[in-house]
């Protein structure tokens, strides 16, 4: 006798109503943001591989960074890529929660779920200390670890509700330079162990740009946008993902005048050395500052 599998109650969470045709319809305002973020990477390492000018030591882990001459052309050619790595994390962040989510609200079952999640993550976290490491010449851990690790925390975070998971993630971006203090001062390295959390670490032998607990707030944040995404689909909310967008990104860039215009906390130690647009915008990427 063939007996169905029970699917799980929807909660609050997890709105009961599902689009009739959710995988085929495109989200164009993730499109748009994915595809500029692309031909902006493309130009940063286009720079890197064929001008020699090309400023790559610009954040709080390089001891020069803040008296550095800061040319406009190649400056500003390094400066928009710093708008790559917060995008791919949290596109990747909403990526996942619209797979995941819409798989939670069809009942599936729950370790099958969090099985292809660490499969998934595990697989992008060890690209950088395989092939990344074997084409460097050094064990390096870039974005990719961050990612992955990233992803993996996503199957026991997954579960937090909206509004935990969105105080969680902020509040490490507007308070996590407290705790990257405690265990680094600038410039230099941290501890390995610090590197791979918090801060940064670089050597002969190897190099730890993006410590997981910031990229991983910034992937919960796109966690929250895809959930959001998913009640507008099924009615459930009257606010596209286009005007969380504007009005996400018009916050943002106050919050960054703001605390580029004080010049204290909220830099990771790389502050304004006067008053030119190139030193408004020079921001710490390694690690990531709140600006």
């Amino acid at each position: 006798m063939h007996t169905s599998k029970p699917e799980s109650q929807p909660s609050s969470e997890h709105p009961s109503i599902i689009p009739e045709n959710p995988i085929s319809q495109r989200i164009a305002c993730i499109d748009w943001m994915r595809g500029l973020v692309m031909v902006l990477m493309v130009v940063d390492h286009a720079a890197m591989a064929f001008d020699r000018h090309h400023l790559d030591e610009d954040s709080a882990f390089y001891a020069n960074a803040g008296t550095m001459a800061l040319p406009a052309a190649e400056f500003f050619t390094r400066w928009i890529t710093h708008l790559c790595a917060p995008s791919f994390v949290f596109l990747a962040g909403v990526a996942l929660a619209l797979s995941v989510e819409r798989r939670v609200i069809r009942g599936v079952n729950a370790w099958e779920i969090d099985r292809s999640i660490l499969t998934r993550g595990l697989i992008i976290a060890l690209l950088d200390p395989t092939l990344i490491s074997l084409g460097s010449g050094r064990w390096t851990f870039q974005v990719l670890l961050a990612i992955g690790v990233s992803m993996m925390c996503m199957a026991a975070l997954r579960r937090l509700s909206t509004w935990a998971m969105l105080l969680m993630a902020s509040g490490w971006i507007a308070l996590g330079e407290i705790v990257t203090g405690w265990v680094w001062t600038p410039p230099g390295n941290s501890s390995v162990q610090a590197a791979f959390l918090v801060a940064n670490y670089g050597s002969s032998k190897m190099i730890v740009k993006y410590p997981v607990l910031p990229w991983l707030a910034v992937m919960m944040l796109g966690w929250v946008l895809g959930r959001h995404l998913i009640r507008f689909a099924a009615g459930q909310s009257k606010v596209s993902g286009k005007k969380v967008l504007w009005s996400c990104g018009t916050v943002g860039l106050l919050v960054f005048a703001m605390v580029r215009g004080i010049n204290g906390y909220g830099n990771m130690f790389l502050y304004r050395a006067d008053n030119s647009w190139q030193q408004w915008l020079h921001v710490s990427k390694y690690p990531p500052s709140l600006t």
